[in-house]
């Protein structure tokens, strides 16, 4: 009977000088150590029997940005509040309603035992209370401000958006490679297995290689089944970030886009740039606006009126009405609302403070994992995949030469295993981390204010 046995001990032994001979399909520039750069993704040497998968081209995540930007409903929320916002600055500055009235009045002459017959008047008279032109206008301003408020969070919540749509995305690339590494595993796990039935003598030891090799390979499925049940949410987060039915299909990310870090120093573009900050300084603009105009209410507003009508006998009749608002409760109910507002500023200005400490407290923080990140891409890069690839040869060469364990085979696979797929995940994470920085130090899109 033809055996198999030569021709998978000499396949394998191909592949075990694979690894380590392999170019590698994508690599990261030597400079990625340093924060100021932004290296490409990619992954070191692997087994020929791994297809290629850096060669295809890089998903479109600008696109699921802008596909976000317009169909996502928290976007649509806050576009609705600023039109609402924007809405009520005009009718702030407007007049009161005047009234109309209708006057009938008989004026009678008094003698000693009653009222004679006297004089009829009728008229329409018209009424309009008018705000000093200063009161208007600050009204109007803290409308404007209100508005500027809402535009300020629209364009924060554009950015957070942005944030965590690139945020599924590199968890899709890490979730992605490693499914694409099993799949690469899985039958480098076959060749495995025939070689334990082939390449050792009928026994124990043959059977207990087959049967780690067969334990692997069951785990090797389950891994999957947990990375298949995390992509199905991760794509239905995604899914609603975009504005899509939950199910909808997305693309496997083969690869993260290149990035290059905000330039230093962050700090100083932190506090320029991040759009909680617009917000909180937005929100203090309000609160002294509004101060302003609680401040020039103390000023009374006029009364003007006019009236037109006939008396008898029959002759035209003209009033003028002109009046003045009586400050007498200004200690109730002016001076509280002035103090009131006085506060409302003092807290506004408290918290864009206590903002501007929790921005740098997260960008320390964002930075100190960029370096971890990057350091850890170097580290799986040069020192990891070489070594793990290195010790599943020897230990594999030294299987096949009837020396070594099988069991130092299956612990030196799952090295080599992890080692890559942590690669992708370090990847992934250091994407994230940029995306989190630029929405702290990037440029910040210029609001949209009503005039």
């Amino acid at each position: 009977m033809f055996s198999t046995q030569p021709i998978l001990c000499a396949a394998l032994l191909l592949l075990a000088s694979s690894p380590s001979s392999q170019p590698a399909a994508a690599s990261v520039p030597a400079a990625a150590t340093a924060p100021t750069t932004g290296p490409a993704s990619g992954s070191a040497s692997e087994p020929a029997s791994r297809p290629a998968i850096d060669a295809r081209p890089v998903p479109p995540v600008q696109r699921f940005i802008e596909e976000a930007l317009v169909r996502a409903p928290s976007v649509a929320v806050l576009r609705a509040r600023l039109a609402a916002a924007n809405a009520r600055i005009e009718p702030a500055a407007a007049l009161p309603d005047p009234t109309a009235e209708i006057m009938v009045q008989e004026i009678g002459t008094p003698t000693r035992d009653s009222w004679s017959e006297g004089r009829m008047l009728g008229a329409i008279e018209l009424r309009q209370q008018l705000a000093l032109p200063n009161k208007r206008r600050a009204r109007r301003q803290a409308a404007l401000a209100v508005s500027g408020v809402q535009a300020a969070e629209l364009i924060a919540l554009r950015r957070a958006l942005a944030t965590e749509v690139r945020r599924n995305f590199g968890r899709l690339h890490a979730i992605d490679r490693e499914r694409e590494l099993l799949g690469a595993a899985r039958e480098l796990m076959v060749l495995l297995e025939a070689t334990a039935a082939d390449c050792r003598p009928a026994g124990q030891e043959r059977q207990e290689a087959v049967a780690k090799v067969q334990i692997e390979a069951l785990r090797l499925a389950e891994r999957d089944d947990d990375l298949a049940a995390a992509r199905r949410t991760t794509v239905a987060v995604l899914n609603r970030l975009l504005g899509r039915s939950p199910g909808a299909f997305v693309d496997e990310v083969a690869a993260l886009p290149e990035i290059a870090p905000p330039p230093l120093p962050w700090r100083e573009a932190a506090l320029a740039q991040a759009p909680v900050l617009a917000v909180r300084r937005a929100a203090v603009a309000a609160a002294e606006s509004e101060a302003a105009a609680v401040a020039v209410e103390r000023w009374p507003n006029l009364l003007v009126g006019g009236a037109l009508g006939m008396q008898s006998p029959l002759s035209p009749l003209v009033q003028l009405r002109f009046g003045v608002e009586l400050p007498a409760w200004i200690g109730d109910k002016q001076e509280p609302l002035e103090r009131a507002a006085r506060l409302e500023v003092r807290q506004a200005r408290a918290e864009l403070r206590d903002a501007e400490t929790a921005v740098l407290t997260e960008l320390t923080r964002l930075a100190a994992r960029w370096e971890r990140d990057t350091a850890q891409i170097a580290r799986h890069r040069d020192d990891m995949l070489p070594q793990t690839a290195a010790a599943l040869d020897a230990a594999r060469a030294s299987y096949l030469a009837g020396h070594g364990d099988f069991s130092t085979v299956v612990e030196d696979f799952e090295l080599w295993l992890e080692a890559r797929a942590q690669l992708a995940r370090c990847e992934a994470d250091r994407y994230v981390t940029w995306a989190e920085i630029d929405e702290l130090t990037g440029e910040l899109e210029k609001p949209k204010l009503a005039r």
